[in-house]
């Protein structure tokens, strides 16, 4: 089948969509398998219900999206195109572009179903490296974790998350109640190790202008004063983050014989992700930790992580102000070293904990505590931030 405009004008694909679908159609369709696509066969679909726990009220609509793209040649070699360039094609190629993320003739499934096409590559990777199944199910659940945010979001069942991918590649791991990513270290901040006692110094990098709260200057706001960061071949000296998450005003200079460096940018890393599912529990978010120091040496020896990174609303210290010492949030944020992000501001707070970061504060949701307070204190002037943290290995 060539590619064909008309042929595909029924699908009401956007022109940016076709022109993408052009420039590699002809790649990836000699493979197309006439005799049926292995990942729209209903039993395939019905696994994939089961491994990736969707919504009871969710899943018929989901293998009707499946019936739909099987029944439509179109469809069907345009679910297999994408699938292609999303698994098989070459980096080369896959720069072109997916056009993945579409929902044609309202299959709002069509991106998880394609992504899905990876899981017999997954499921054996898993397998040949001995990790259990319940790992896999519990990693591919993120499915219905972004199936409710688009039924939240659109008010009908789908799922078009990028965020899928990761997760059949396989990039990340849901472990208890977080998820853990292959990644390097993105932050500029240097960490420092204490050679004696383990303690660590999160120095800033130099030339950033800081405001009187201790946290980077927003545009608007006024320098308290500027980081430097020096190093010599005996000491290193620079603004350290404090146990509070925010920046000394001071400088502290840490001689080389006694500390080491222990993560720097472009070092490998575990990256944390909290997945918008259950009560952020203290016991189960640490329980993941542990399991994690044990799960990647054991089953992912060749990836040597120095330690875990993660920058997210839900580490903003200043939340702490404002939310009683029992909180979820509260206990999270003392598991980990926390330090503010250089580009720390409050959109992913908005967006989290109201659904939509640009609702003006008259018209957001105020159904909980949380909203309230964060509704109250932005109303006050108050300024929250998203932050990082870093844990060593």
């Amino acid at each position: 089948m060539n590619f064909d405009t008309s042929c595909f004008s029924q699908l009401n694909l956007p022109s940016e969509v076709i022109n993408q679908i052009s420039a590699a159609w002809q790649y990836s369709q000699p493979s197309f398998p006439v005799d049926g696509v292995y990942f729209l066969q209903e039993d395939y679909l019905r696994k994939m219900v089961d491994m990736t726990k969707l919504q009871k009220e969710a899943i018929p609509v989901f293998m009707e999206c499946g019936a739909k793209i099987h029944a439509n040649e179109a469809l069907a070699r345009l679910a297999w195109h994408c699938h292609w360039m999303l698994h098989i094609a070459s980096h080369e190629l896959q720069e072109i572009g997916v056009p993945w993320r579409i929902t044609p003739l309202d299959c709002t499934f069509f991106p998880a179903i394609v992504n899905l096409a990876a899981f017999p590559h997954v499921e054996a990777w898993y397998r040949q490296r001995g990790i259990p199944e319940n790992v896999l199910r519990d990693s591919l659940s993120v499915v219905s974790v972004w199936t409710q945010y688009f039924m939240e979001q659109n008010g009908l069942w789908g799922c078009d998350k990028s965020w899928m991918s990761n997760h059949v590649v396989p990039r990340i791991f849901r472990l208890h109640r977080l998820e853990f990513e292959f990644s390097s270290y993105h932050s500029p901040f240097k960490i420092y190790r204490h050679d004696g006692d383990g303690r660590l110094a999160m120095l800033a990098p130099p030339d950033q202008k800081v405001f009187a709260d201790g946290f980077f200057c927003q545009a608007d706001q006024e320098a308290s004063y500027t980081t430097t960061f020096t190093e010599t071949e005996t000491s290193v000296t620079g603004y350290p983050a404090l146990p509070n998450g925010r920046l000394a005003n001071q400088p502290v200079t840490l001689p080389l014989n006694e500390w080491s460096l222990c993560a720097q940018s472009g070092d490998p890393m575990l990256g944390v992700h909290i997945p918008a599912v259950d009560p952020l529990d203290y016991n189960e978010c640490k329980a993941a930790i542990e399991q994690a120091r044990d799960f990647f040496p054991r089953y992912c020896p060749e990836f040597k992580f120095k330690g875990f990174a993660c920058g997210s609303w839900l580490l903003d210290p200043t939340l702490q102000d404002f939310l009683p010492k029992t909180s979820n949030i509260v206990r999270f944020q003392s598991l980990f070293n926390l330090y503010p992000s250089p580009d720390g501001n409050d959109w992913q707070t908005r967006e989290r904990v109201f659904g939509n970061p640009d609702l003006p504060l008259d018209k957001v949701p105020l159904k909980t505590s949380l909203q309230r307070i964060v509704h109250d204190q932005i109303l006050n002037g108050h300024r929250f931030r998203s932050g990082c943290m870093f844990l060593p290995r």
